[in-house]
């Protein structure tokens, strides 16, 4: 009876058919996803819609003839239909399915933005990290005339590439010089992440200035700026000594100031000598 009413000449019984049959029929019934199948090209736009959702519901990951419809729909000149065939692909899709991702891929040329960023989402869903099939799909959009299309290529590529992805970082070398701005950025942000390098050890800028630091009471009255060694060196103007103060900061003396303590138990003195005299 359900069956016979998908073939009704009024669309709404057919939608109205269909969804009774996703609750009756039984998961992997080969004659409801047939007929289903068959609605996902019917000639009204609702009725499609609802056979590729009935698709999700009766068959199991991997069918054919589901997936063989849902892959048809994804050229639909309407981009809701579009969107919903898309779903249809990845709910039916196995992780990795060479013929999905590609199919999947293939939308991040298409007109609308919408879609577009789904197949973005999507591309994750149907292939593994740095899978090289998904990454190769990818960069080959990279080249796209189309700036959102570049666009859409590099957010892809960050969902399924990994640190020291030879086939990424390949494709992003090439974009660093892109004509848009936008593009630029995202690649160079992109190319940075992907060629980091996790040694667990301290930045060499990091080890440098913890190296130049003080370290011990006796490096406090030697330590100075600049080296000492170079006679000509216009450095040796400002020589720095370490006095204590606020911040652990090497003070930069005036050079025709008094020549100054080389030890603080001197400075001690000095400054009780001075105090000692403004009392008097």
């Amino acid at each position: 009876m359900v069956r016979r009413l998908l073939l009704h000449g009024r669309a709404e019984v057919r939608l109205t058919a269909l969804k009774a049959l996703a609750l009756v029929a039984p998961a992997g019934d080969a004659d409801a996803i047939d007929a289903a199948s068959d609605l996902t090209q019917d000639r009204d736009v609702g009725v499609r819609l609802g056979a590729l959702r009935a698709l999700t519901e009766l068959a199991v990951r991997g069918n054919v003839c589901a997936l063989t419809a849902a892959r048809m729909q994804l050229g639909h000149d309407l981009p809701e239909v579009r969107l919903a065939a898309l779903h249809a692909l990845v709910q039916l899709s196995l992780q990795n399915d060479e013929r999905a991702v590609c199919a999947v891929t293939q939308l991040l040329e298409d007109n609308e933005d919408s879609v577009r960023q789904a197949a973005v989402g999507a591309i994750c869903q149907v292939s593994l990290k740095d899978d090289e099939l998904a990454v190769l799909a990818i960069c080959a959009h990279l080249t796209n005339h189309r700036v959102e299309v570049r666009q859409a290529a590099t957010e892809a590529l960050a969902l399924v590439s990994t640190r020291g992805n030879s086939s990424a970082l390949a494709a992003l070398g090439a974009l660093l010089c892109d004509s848009d701005l936008g593009v630029r950025q995202r690649v160079r942000d992109l190319h940075a992440r992907l060629s980091i390098k996790d040694t667990g050890c301290m930045p060499e800028s990091a080890c440098i200035s913890a190296r130049t630091l003080p370290s011990t009471d006796a490096d406090l009255d030697s330590w100075s700026i600049g080296d000492e060694t170079d006679e000509e060196d216009e450095s040796e103007l400002f020589v720095g000594r370490w006095d204590g103060g606020i911040g652990n900061r090497p003070r930069i003396d005036n050079p025709y100031a008094p020549p100054v303590c080389e030890s603080t138990e001197s400075l001690r003195d000095l400054h009780q000598l001075e105090t000692d005299s403004m009392k008097v």
